[in-house]
């Protein structure tokens, strides 16, 4: 198979799915658990498995904002991808959200979570 070379800016990019308002943080984490560690102890290892990926990336978001960073978490991401950039064999590990925190901008250009870049506006009918 050929191997391929991309900057570790489009592979940011692709790995949270285009979203370009995320692309570019400072600091960015995988969260990548190894499923099978866990079985001997929880029945539902997957649930709790997410449930602590979810604090975790809480954890971050909260230290991040502590010390005055911007942060985000998304599960929107390109899961394959990382997978295979990092070796992992998704049967019994994978990729669950990825996180990200950094400096903030000294302007916002980009609307937060917005694809299409618009602030939303409700129609008459939701007033």
């Amino acid at each position: 198979m050929a191997s391929t070379t991309v900057s570790i800016d489009q592979l940011m990019l692709d790995a949270v799915a285009q979203q370009h308002w995320f692309a570019d943080a400072h600091v960015m984490v995988i969260l990548s658990p190894r499923y099978t560690r866990n079985f001997w102890k929880y029945r539902q290892a997957y649930r709790a498995i997410v449930l602590e990926a979810g604090h975790l990336s809480q954890a971050l978001y909260m230290s991040a904002t502590e010390m005055g960073l911007g942060a985000y978490v998304t599960c929107a991401i390109n899961e394959a991808l990382l997978e295979q950039v990092f070796g992992l064999d998704p049967m019994t590990e994978g990729v669950l959200p990825v996180c990200g925190f950094g400096w903030r901008g000294t302007e916002m250009v980009t609307m937060e979570l917005d694809p299409a870049e618009q602030i939303w506006q409700p129609s008459a009918a939701d007033a």
